[in-house]
């Protein structure tokens, strides 16, 4: 990532550095998506999931010294000055960032690009009668979930996924479509290389990987939409069902079937801290989450000076803007 683009996450208020780097390697603390939440940067999290603290660090400083970014290391935060304020606008920088792919909604972008690329491979090399070719991905994640749903469509016409693909690039904003039709390639079809397509784009590739990103996140859209109008791409890029992991989406779960705190803890033996996390994550990820529950309510009479009784209570009133 540039530094110049990380002045987007910046304000003109003091912002927790660590926590805007753990947001963008994807470290789902409590603490880490309240400051993401409070910043207005939960959609960001997992953006960058190869980040290294070392290179994040160094931009920084470089932001620093070139008199955008003000940095207190002993509360450990930066802050935009006036020239930073100034360069972020007048450079339009936010606009880069993706504004339509949401982690909470599609998943692991980088997984989501990774099917799209390599179903449209195997679809076009089976096409043109390819039968041996190097994958575009070496996830063996992605080539499973890709043999399985080859598998499922198999006695299918595969003309109805080329209609599929066709129909939904054409509905997006046409730069958006036209980068994802340029961002594919197969055996018949190189393709165009990052490199070319940044160099055609007159960008970065930095900047124009933030572009697939957000061109990917529109495509999803539409398929979140309406599904049934897509079955082929829908089942090729599955959407979660849940922003919370596995753990936390079980303890909401029983929380909302009218359990009582002793039912779960007694049900999941784990400690309370970390059941009240879920719970605290719940809050943070999903905006139907029940403040009146009894549940909830109780926990937050038991300790009301308590961190869990402050952030419910932070989170109900709106002191955090999504």
């Amino acid at each position: 990532m540039a530094a110049e683009l990380l002045l987007a996450t910046f304000a003109a208020t003091p912002r927790r550095y660590k926590a805007i780097f753990y947001g963008l390697l994807g470290k789902d603390t409590v603490s880490n998506l309240l400051a993401l939440r409070e910043y207005g940067l939960l959609s960001y999290f997992h953006l960058y999931p190869k980040l290294s603290q070392s290179k994040f660090q160094a931009q920084l400083v470089k932001l620093q010294q070139a008199g955008w970014l003000q940095i207190d290391q002993t509360a450990a935060t930066a802050t935009l000055t006036t020239a930073g304020a100034q360069f972020l606008q007048a450079q339009q920088l936010t606009d880069y960032w993706p504004h339509a792919y949401d982690y909470w909604q599609f998943g692991d972008w980088q997984l989501q690009w990774q099917r799209l690329l390599l179903g449209v491979q195997v679809v076009s090399n089976r096409w043109h009668q390819v039968q041996q070719y190097q994958p575009l991905t070496e996830s063996f994640q992605v080539q499973q979930e890709l043999h399985a749903w080859w598998r499922y469509w198999s006695q299918q016409d595969w003309s109805q996924f080329k209609i599929e693909l066709q129909t939904i690039l054409s509905q997006l904003p046409e730069s958006a479509g036209i980068l994802l039709a340029n961002s594919f390639s197969s055996n018949s079809f190189p393709g165009l290389t990052s490199q070319h397509l940044a160099q055609i784009q007159q960008q970065s590739t930095t900047v124009l990987q933030l572009a697939q990103i957000n061109s990917l996140g529109l495509l999803l859209q539409q398929l979140q939409q309406t599904p049934q109008q897509w079955p082929m791409l829908t089942s090729l890029l599955p959407l979660p069902k849940s922003p919370l992991p596995r753990s936390a989406a079980q303890t909401y779960q029983q929380l909302l079937s009218g359990q009582t705190w002793l039912q779960i803890v007694q049900q999941r033996r784990i400690k309370e801290n970390t059941l009240k996390e879920h719970l605290l994550m719940a809050a943070i990820l999903i905006p139907t989450f029940p403040f009146q529950n009894p549940t909830i309510q109780q926990l937050c009479h038991q300790d009301p000076a308590g961190f869990f009784a402050g952030r419910i209570a932070q989170l109900q009133g709106g002191a955090f803007n999504a």
